[in-house]
């Protein structure tokens, strides 16, 4: 109808991604390059990666976790990035056996198929670090990931609109409960 405004976008959007819906109906959030940036120099600091490591994408990029670990990462660091269309758990262990992965990002459901599929213990390279983000990872998949892999998975936590902010390495994802803030993060607790 006549007399109705177009919605006026923020200045900086260069992209949307739709929410999980985990809190009512997915919308759109959007998010501005800069900050698409921000989150990728957050994973090369934390996982320390550089121009001759490896990225193995499982994830869609869609998906605000499997775009965020993904590409600004390998732009960035000049890492190499194996895409993957579809997550095949035997493609991906197989991926882990005879390339150099430096970064293996997966949701837990991925974590429990892997396992599924290769319940033995599996041949990697020490530099090897399994991110599992986008949902809560148990004491027990923690354990059986060490168990299968010979590393204990890191953990991710963040949002579709701002990314990632938060993350426990392997030695803290002992705990179910421990996190920092990411390289670049400023976290500020009660009032201001």
């Amino acid at each position: 109808p006549s007399g109705e405004r177009s919605p006026v976008l923020p200045p900086d959007a260069a992209f949307a991604l739709f929410t999980s819906g985990s809190t009512g109906k997915p919308r759109l959030a959007l998010r501005s390059a800069a900050s698409l940036i921000d989150e990728g120099q957050r994973y090369i600091d934390f996982h320390k990666l550089g121009s001759g490591s490896g990225i193995y994408g499982a994830l869609p990029l869609q998906h605000a976790f499997g775009l965020g670990v993904t590409l600004p990462v390998a732009l960035l660091s000049r890492a190499r990035l194996d895409l993957t269309q579809r997550f095949v758990p035997r493609k991906v262990l197989a991926a882990i056996q005879t390339e150099q992965i430096d970064l293996l990002p997966i949701v837990p459901t991925m974590a429990r198929l892997l396992l599924k599929v290769s319940p033995e213990q599996v041949r990697t390279t020490s530099s090897l670090h399994v991110l599992i983000g986008a949902g809560p990872v148990s004491s027990h998949l923690s354990e059986a990931m060490l168990s299968c892999f010979g590393v204990r998975p890191s953990r991710g936590y963040g949002s579709t609109e701002t990314g990632a902010v938060f993350g426990a390495d392997r030695q803290q994802a002992a705990s179910a409960a421990a996190f920092d803030p990411l390289p670049g993060v400023e976290l500020q607790l009660g009032p201001k």
